[in-house]
């Protein structure tokens, strides 16, 4: 029996004949991992994926677990033969197997970590796969539990979460995420996190009663999200759990407030105000009453505006009536002078109400 070479690259290159080629390395059933709890056969089979030429024949499968660049176990298998395992891989993989593939039995964590296949065959032929890193991650109660509370009155979200131990040390993140962002708008920052490390070197996060607000800033698809994961070395990252929740409130739209010249006011009614600071029906659409300021009077007959948001276009619009949308609501001062004409900005709507002041103007001129 030919023995085992201990002193392979970290790096092998895939395929240095031009006969037997063999293929990375992968999970049966496309597993990105191995879990700690799995109970059925592919949960721990590695595959070694070859072909041969017309003309070979296989002669052996070896598998090697690399610590650096020194081999810590080997296994060993030959066609009809059982399979030899030695080191580390010693008394934890099924010998009986018929592929060559390598079914891990007794999981541990010092199993995860680089392996690597060669295939040879019975002319000299041997190709190499190359390494590939495999995690063996116990995410041991398996859940992640979660308290939150929501106060939608006061445009707040309270939250809790507690990440039961996860082996290896995983990733975890919280906060708002937004779809539009394509990442988290505000985060639980790393400081409000607890971290405990237990005696297996399993890891657990927890973090008790943050609040995010929102606000007219925040963006309408934020999810409150939560997200546990664990990293490879290459940085190339395995998802674990999500969790998410959303409120109706922190998407709803509505009409902006409006905006006007220091000498006008206005009197929102029959409306509310959402967290974004804008504003939606309760039982009828929200209106806005603009008149002079405290100081200030019309100089003209028309003594208010009326404004109504407009569901579908989500910007104020006139009433019909005495309120025309040409008319300017002219404030002075109630001493007789020094007021302006007003403009106002509804979300998307313009009413420069200036204009009509200017033509009353030349009219004047001309007479």
């Amino acid at each position: 029996m030919a023995a085992l070479s201990l002193t392979l690259p970290l790096f092998a290159i895939i395929g240095l004949t031009t006969g037997v080629k063999v293929w990375p390395i992968q999970l049966a059933s496309n597993n990105t991992y191995i879990s700690y709890q799995g109970q059925d056969t592919d949960n721990s089979l590695l595959e070694c994926p070859y072909t041969l030429e017309q003309n070979e024949t296989l002669q052996s499968i070896s598998w090697t677990l690399w610590n650096g660049d020194k081999a810590s176990g080997t296994y060993e298998w030959y066609p009809g033969m059982p399979g030899v395992a030695n080191g580390s891989l010693s008394g934890v993989v099924n010998l009986s197997r018929e592929d060559g593939n390598l079914e891990l039995t007794d999981l541990r964590y010092n199993l995860g970590g680089f392996y690597s296949c060669s295939v040879n065959t019975t002319t000299g032929e041997t190709a190499d796969s190359e390494t590939w890193e495999i995690l063996i991650i116990d995410t041991t109660a398996n859940n992640i539990s979660t308290a939150q509370n929501s106060t939608v009155a006061g445009c707040t979200f309270s939250v809790s979460a507690s990440v039961s131990a996860v082996f290896p040390e995983p990733s975890v993140e919280a906060g708002l995420y937004s779809t539009t962002l394509e990442d988290y708008y505000q985060k639980v920052p790393d400081s409000h996190w607890k971290r405990t490390v237990n005696k297996n070197k399993s890891v657990s996060y927890s973090f008790s009663s943050f609040t995010f607000v929102i606000t007219k800033d925040t963006p309408y698809d934020v999810q409150y999200l939560l997200t546990v994961g664990v990293s490879k070395s290459d940085g190339s990252y395995i998802p674990l759990t999500t969790v998410n929740n959303t409120a109706t409130s922190w998407s709803v739209r509505g009409c902006p407030p409006a905006t006007h010249l220091p000498n006008q006011m206005e009197t929102y009614q029959k409306g509310m105000k959402t967290c974004h600071n804008e504003y939606i029906p309760i039982s009828d659409a929200p209106q806005v009453s603009v008149a002079c300021a405290a100081g200030y009077r019309s100089d003209i007959n028309v003594t208010s505006l009326l404004f109504t948001c407009s569901n579908e276009t989500l910007s104020w619009e006139t009433q019909d009536g005495m309120n025309m949308t040409d008319v300017d609501l002219e404030c002075v001062t109630n001493g007789g002078g020094g007021g302006a004409g007003a403009m106002y900005v509804f979300g998307s709507s313009a009413l420069v109400m200036g204009a009509s002041l200017l033509l009353r103007l030349l009219l004047e001129l001309q007479k």
